[in-house]
């Protein structure tokens, strides 16, 4: 195999970027370690979409959805049956009244200037209102939490496109293939190589687990359309336009594979260039410190914390929520005397357990319901 100078420089070109991706993250993407503790309390003054935020540096539809439990809590909103349990209407207790412009935006959208709403009647235009509760937090948050480095994050993706533009224009110009397939190549490439990193190690993507334990389908569906997407735009464009120039020198493939590999870790590190601020990492210790609290809980701590506060499980239950483990956390509480909460009306629990299964219904039918768009199906209410 005759190689030239050209041939070493190319393949030194994405080992070159993989490099610098690494030490850019390492200087200014890497979040600092800071010790974790157990807490059993959330970080003072945030709430639960606050909470999410702190842990993943992103929210949900499902996160903005989780107020409805603390407006609740704090005594703003009701929740009873209604039409003998075919639906639940949500009841204004009172103006809000506290700091939060994400509580204030979502119950004034919950609402407009009525005093109750029927789940089933929440606007169709709801998603409007969770889109800015979302930003409301989010905002903030750019600057007192989380710093994104894009501009670092863009210098590690024109890395990408490098290797790309490596990986592919030598074979493409061998084998004389026309532009046009040519740029689709070299876009396809890129896209498909990224669409499989981002869906398997993004942090922004991560596993999202229910309460037993195991991959939503969400998660299912999101690995799925990566693969799919990679293994179908990639299989296409290398036996249909690269192999047969692949072939015409032995090289083009090694430096093929270096290109594959090299750009993968890149887009692992261009998705971590986000990094906590100082208060973002002392947040997270404290948030991170609940969540292994609410994982791990034991019963005698748990009977303690109630025999203190007999309302604390509904105190932590929105935090709960976030994480998937609303049902889990409250079945924690099984064979505790434990009070109803004051906000929950005209239903009948005989049991812990009862009520973990209709806050699990009710949550899922919220979430349906406030976060549906106009391009999908009108979500079914269960009957309650």
């Amino acid at each position: 195999m005759d190689l030239t100078i050209t041939d070493y420089i190319l393949c030194a070109i994405p080992i070159v970027g993989t490099f610098i991706s690494i030490v850019i993250w390492g200087i200014f993407g890497r979040d600092k370690i800071v010790k974790r503790t157990i807490s059993k309390y959330p970080p003072e003054g945030n709430n639960s979409l606050e909470f999410a935020l702190i842990l993943r540096g992103s929210v949900n539809g499902k996160d903005v959805t989780s107020l409805l439990l603390s407006l609740a809590q704090d005594g703003y909103i009701s929740i009873s049956n209604a039409r003998n349990g075919s639906d639940v209407k949500i009841v204004k207790q009172k103006e809000y009244h506290g700091s939060k412009l994400s509580e204030s935006t979502f119950f004034y959208g919950l609402f407009q200037n009525k005093d109750s709403v029927l789940l089933r009647n929440v606007s169709d235009g709801f998603y409007q209102t969770v889109d800015k509760v979302q930003e409301s937090v989010e905002a903030p948050a750019s600057d007192s939490i989380i710093i994104h480095n894009y501009g670092f994050m863009y210098v590690v993706f024109a890395a990408i496109i490098i290797a790309t533009l490596v990986m592919t224009i030598p074979p493409l110009i061998m084998s004389k293939t026309p532009f046009f397939l040519c740029l689709f190549a070299i876009v396809f490439t890129c896209i498909g190589y990224y669409m499989l990193a981002y869906v398997f190690i993004s942090e922004e993507v991560g596993p999202v687990y229910s309460d037993s334990g195991k991959v939503t389908t969400s998660r299912k569906s999101q690995i799925m359309f990566g693969l799919v997407w990679f293994l179908g735009t990639n299989s296409i464009v290398f036996f249909a336009i690269l192999y047969d120039g692949l072939q015409m020198r032995s090289i083009f493939m090694v430096r093929y594979f270096i290109g594959a590999a090299s750009i993968l870790v890149m887009t692992f590190f261009a998705n971590r260039m986000s990094v906590r601020t100082k208060r973002g990492s002392l947040l997270l210790s404290k948030a991170a410190g609940l969540k292994k609290f609410i994982v791990d809980a034991k019963r005698e701590e748990l009977e303690e914390l109630t025999r203190q506060d007999p309302t604390y499980i509904y105190k932590i239950l929105p935090y709960a929520y976030t994480l998937g483990m609303a049902k889990k956390w409250l079945n924690k509480f099984k064979g505790i005397r434990i009070e109803k909460p004051d906000w929950c009306r005209n239903f009948n629990w005989p049991e812990i357990s009862d009520f973990a299964n209709f806050i699990e219904s009710f949550m899922k039918d919220a979430e349906d319901v406030m976060c549906t768009r106009p391009a999908t199906s009108i979500p079914k209410i269960k009957n309650y």
